[in-house]
């Protein structure tokens, strides 16, 4: 192994090791009105935005270490471990992507600090972001009004109506109405 390698490899073993000595000390910073411990999403983002600040780790490579650490623990199925890692990389990016701990910390420190931050993090927020970011793809969806929804309506209306509920066809009416409205409407410039 030439040098580089061997030194990454060193450094990456050094961050494993310390992400391990770590992970019982997760649920230890729990914020003073003794709030719920952190979800698994949150748990594999601490460990991976500790690895990444203190051993200068890619993101990647800092979640698959963290994934790595709590797969275990976390007693749960791949699909699963799929999703909270894909949630754990949209709090990276998106949640806490310009995070940094004060240089002079402790690991401990700066763990609380992170694990601090996580608390504070509003997930709602985060998905959308990551939402508006993918264009409404890859596990978000765009803010605003579903689509899906109304079709979804307006589908259960059609059945009723054809089975013969009168008020069904009756508010089916009123939509038609509505749409021809709309569509008569001059277009804003």
């Amino acid at each position: 192994m030439d040098g580089l390698g061997s030194w990454e490899a060193r450094r990456n073993d050094r961050a494993a090791n310390a992400a391990e000595g770590l992970v019982e000390h997760l649920d230890r910073f729990a914020p003073a009105r003794r709030g719920p411990p952190l979800s698994a999403p949150k748990r594999i983002a601490a460990l991976a935005l500790y690895v990444r600040t203190a051993y200068a780790l890619e993101t990647d490579a800092a979640l698959r270490l963290a994934m790595n650490c709590l797969e275990e623990r976390l007693n749960t199925t791949r699909g699963a471990l799929r999703k909270v890692s894909s949630e754990a990389r949209a709090i990276l990016e998106f949640g806490l992507a310009d995070f940094a701990a004060s240089p002079d910390g402790t690991a401990l420190q700066t763990l609380r600090e992170i694990v601090s931050a996580l608390h504070r993090l509003n997930m709602r927020a985060v998905t959308q972001a990551r939402a508006a970011a993918y264009g409404g793809l890859r596990g978000g969806r765009r803010p605003g009004p579903q689509p899906r929804r109304a079709q979804a309506a307006v589908s259960g209306l059609i059945a009723r109506a054809a089975a013969g509920d009168a008020a069904a066809l009756a508010e089916l009416a009123e939509v038609a109405a509505l749409i021809r409205d709309a569509d008569a409407a001059p277009a804003c410039a």
